[in-house]
């Protein structure tokens, strides 16, 4: 199996994804007998090189020499040079994708969604997919915004979610959950009851029971497999303002 070279743009990618601040590239050169020997210290972000250094070597012999000069070179100026490269305003997330241009508008855009910026955070999701079609959470997280309270659009939001899921083999077992969870909390939450189910649904209404100056009653609503009805649970009030409980039966007597 070879080995993969890695290249100086490579290099850079993997740097700005894991917010390394410094690049430190090397390279060798042969003219005759003698070697030059090349260090650059580059900022990942703009690619410009910040520092070079440069040793020559008589024979292949020195060629550690030189290359143990150029490093006591570089950590003298490490700390003063890396002050020179500005530092990334934030982390990029730690998800999979192919295109490191989609992996910032995806960064940007959940920021913007955090910051309630909900239209602006949907346009760089839908940037990030139109440069990754595969990049499943960035179709997760548009899944997510379709299907919050800011958009609701149930149809488009599961869409979005089970192109996320389709994808998740090639991802890490981390982000395949974290799909998974997002899904569930994001559409199986918002799932009408079918009609072969029985739930009890939340509070619905408070209604005066006629006739009764002290005997409202709060009405719940009962799906089951053939009809809707509301169920009447009644309650009073003491002189404090609190709830009773009561049975039918005894604010029949009253």
């Amino acid at each position: 199996m070879g080995t993969e070279r890695t290249t100086v743009p490579l290099a850079r990618e993997i740097c700005v994804r894991e917010n390394i601040r410094g690049l430190i590239a090397n390279s060798i050169t042969r003219s005759g007998q003698q070697f030059e020997l090349t260090t650059e210290l580059i900022d990942p972000v703009t690619g410009a090189t910040v520092r070079s250094y440069e040793e020559r070597a008589d024979s292949e012999d020195h060629i550690l020499d030189a290359l143990n000069l150029i490093a006591s070179q570089v950590r003298a100026d490490l700390g003063e040079s890396l002050r020179e490269i500005g530092q990334a305003s934030r982390p990029l997330p730690q998800v999979t994708t192919s295109s490191l241009t989609a992996l910032g508008e995806y960064a940007e855009g959940s920021s913007l969604w955090t910051n309630a910026k909900h239209t602006d955070a949907v346009i760089l999701y839908k940037a990030a997919i139109e440069l990754d079609p595969d990049f499943a959470m960035a179709h997760a997280a548009l899944g997510r915004a379709y299907a919050s309270h800011i958009y609701y659009q149930l149809d488009l939001g599961r869409k979005e979610y089970e192109k996320a899921i389709s994808l998740t083999s090639r991802l890490t077992e981390r982000e395949g959950r974290l799909i998974e969870a997002r899904r569930a909390l994001g559409m199986d939450a918002k799932r009408k009851p079918s009609n072969n189910t029985t739930e009890s649904c939340p509070l619905r209404q408070m209604t005066p029971t006629p006739g009764l100056r002290w005997q409202p009653h709060i009405q719940l609503w009962e799906t089951s497999p053939r009809r809707c009805r509301p169920m009447t649970m009644p309650f009073s009030l003491n002189r404090s303002g609190s709830l009773l409980g009561t049975s039918t039966a005894n604010m029949a007597r009253r």
